[in-house]
């Protein structure tokens, strides 16, 4: 029997009906193999076998008709071949055919699977990596049949940039790039450093016909920062603070904390793009300081950075992929700082004078700066009553140095007066700053002033003691604190207006002329002298009595509405001892002390 067997229909007297199947060939390009089925009747008996009808069917087509005369063994009805597709890898799928049988000997129909079928090769596969942009991507190729060749190509989205034809020997290549393909993928780029690419693999068969579809294989072309970064190779810079290049005569020469750095990239020396790229930006830094400045092509880009704190000077080209190049040049530096005032005291002669001393210790940065060398150039002062805010400038020359002592002067000819407190601002400077400081010249205003001339002595609080107003004790120039005595009595006087007098008189009495009062005895104490000092208004009086036939008591009373008005009608309450007679005269001393104001 022809072929391989798939399926069969038995029939009376050991007779068959049978279907199988060939490969006959196989299309590459259209991955297809085409298949030869056959049927087939089989006879096992020993003599012939007819039938006046018979109908033989494969796959639905028609085989073999009519009436038959068959002998023993197997007789070949006939074929009908088929064209079957393979799967998109090649591969065979697994694919069901019928025959069909009517005769006198049989009816029915049967089913099978054909498989086994070889696959067909197809479209080879490409592996490759990413690539630099300035080399030529590489590839390899996994081919599926050693007969096959195929064409590479490089693509950027829908565009063709280059290709190889890759011959049946080769698994392996590289599509070379020009100068100018490189640059056009570059230009696809302007502000990134990775570009999407994808390589196109055709396969070819030994008679040039095309197996498959293309395939892709994508792959990043990657941008080397070393050869598309921004061209820039120098600058130029300067001190741009004239107060410092007048001292040091360099404008290449750098001061901490005063030059003013100024730096200029001109058209000239103006950095390149490369590769499609653009120039953005420059970037100073110096000292921990950054500026930045947008990219001129036609004229020169200035940046500044004042008060510098460093001589190393870095510019940066920045370009729209964010790549950068960057040239450091560092500048002479001298180290510095303003001048230090590190003591300042401001005194009044005694604490309490007119004048006033200054004193100053500063310490200022050695050595020189260029062609100067550097020292205390200059000391100043200016000042201001405390409450005012105009200040006025001092007058006394002070002899520059690091250590001074001198006396200033203030309020003209008249200097710093002891009633006022001020404000005084000293400045110092050397050969290209200054630095002020703030002092306070206090009050001439004593605490505790302490007086003594000859046998006179003194204390005055608050002011100098004024020895025309006098007295043992002075508040602000006032009394605080009077006394004296007269030949009526003593007095002193108190700095809040406070007086106390005290006076004592001589008084005889008739021991009848004392009345009843309420159980003890009253008398009249006449009228005393005047106080030694003169009240403001009349003061409060306390009477005491003393002597051999008295006891004291006392009585308040106010007396004339002045201090030397008279002071009768004082009564005094006593209580004598029973002995004295009625007749007697009592003699008695009376003891005055007034508290009143003197002012």
């Amino acid at each position: 029997m022809e072929g391989t067997q798939f399926a069969s229909v038995s029939g009376k007297n050991s007779t068959q009906f049978l279907g199988s199947w060939k490969l006959i060939s196989q299309n590459i390009e259209k991955n297809s193999s085409l298949i030869r089925l056959y049927g087939t009747f089989r006879y096992g008996g020993g003599t012939e076998v007819n039938s006046t009808y018979s109908t033989f069917k494969v796959n639905g087509s028609l085989i073999r008709g009519g009436g038959y005369k068959y002998y023993p063994g197997d007789t070949q009805l006939g074929y009908t071949d088929v064209s079957m597709a393979h799967n998109a890898d090649g591969s065979f799928p697994s694919k069901t055919v019928s025959i069909y049988a009517d005769s006198w000997h049989m009816s029915g129909s049967a089913s099978g699977t054909i498989s086994g079928v070889p696959s067909i090769p197809r479209a080879s596969s490409i592996d490759a990596s990413d690539f630099y942009l300035g080399t030529n991507p590489s590839f390899t190729i996994k081919r599926a049949s050693s007969s096959f060749s195929h064409y590479v190509s490089l693509y950027c989205g829908d565009t063709w940039i280059s290709g190889v034809s890759v011959p049946a020997s080769d698994t392996s290549g590289a599509v070379s790039l020009s100068a100018e393909q490189t640059e056009s993928l570059y230009s696809r780029i302007p502000e990134t450093t990775s570009l999407s690419v994808h390589l196109l693999c055709t396969t070819y068969n030994g008679q040039g016909v095309q197996i498959g579809e293309p395939v892709k294989k994508y792959v990043w072309a990657l941008m080397e920062e070393s050869s598309a970064k921004p061209v820039f190779t120098d600058f130029d810079f300067a001190d741009a603070n004239p107060s410092v290049t007048g001292v040091t005569g360099d404008n290449q020469l750098l001061v901490e904390g005063q030059s003013t750095l100024e730096v200029t990239v001109p058209a000239a020396k103006r950095a390149i793009a490369r590769h499609g790229s653009s120039i953005k930006k420059y970037i100073l830094t110096c000292g921990g300081q950054v500026k930045e400045a947008t990219y001129s092509s036609s004229g020169p880009v200035t940046l500044t950075i004042p008060e510098v704190s460093s001589g190393a000077i870095t510019v940066t080209a920045v370009d729209s992929r964010g790549l950068k190049t960057s040239v450091t040049k560092n500048a002479s530096f001298r180290s510095y700082f303003p001048p230090l005032i590190k003591e300042a005291r401001v005194l009044r002669k005694n604490g309490v004078e007119a004048e006033t001393t200054l004193t100053l210790r500063i310490q200022i940065s050695s050595g020189s700066l260029g062609d100067t060398a550097n020292s205390v150039t200059s000391i100043s002062y200016r000042y201001k009553p405390a409450a005012s805010d105009a200040y006025v400038a001092g007058t006394t020359p002070i002899t520059p140095g690091t250590s001074v002592s001198t006396v200033i002067a203030g309020d003209l000819a008249e200097g710093f007066t002891a009633a006022s407190d001020y404000d005084l601002e000293v400045t110092v400077r050397d050969a290209i700053t200054s630095s002020s400081i703030l002092l306070r010249v206090g009050s001439g205003v004593p605490v505790i002033d302490m007086y003594r001339k000859e046998d006179a002595v003194g204390i005055s609080v608050g002011s100098l003691y004024d020895e025309q107003v006098g007295g043992l004790l002075q508040m602000a120039g006032t009394p605080l604190l009077q006394s004296g005595t007269s030949e009526t009595g003593g007095w002193i006087q108190f700095y809040d207006g406070t007086m106390i007098c005290r006076q004592t008189y001589h008084r005889s009495m008739p021991r009848s002329s004392w009345v009843d009062w309420y159980g003890h005895l009253a008398c009249d104490l006449g009228s005393p002298p005047d106080f030694p000092k003169e009240f403001l208004e009349a003061p409060l009086c306390w009477y005491t009595l003393s002597g051999t036939w008295a006891t004291i008591c006392t009585l308040q009373t106010l007396a004339g509405s002045k201090a030397t008005a008279s002071k009768s009608d004082v009564l005094m309450i006593i209580r004598p001892p029973d002995s004295i007679a009625s007749d007697a005269t009592v003699s008695v001393d009376v003891h005055v002390l007034a508290i009143g104001r003197w002012k």
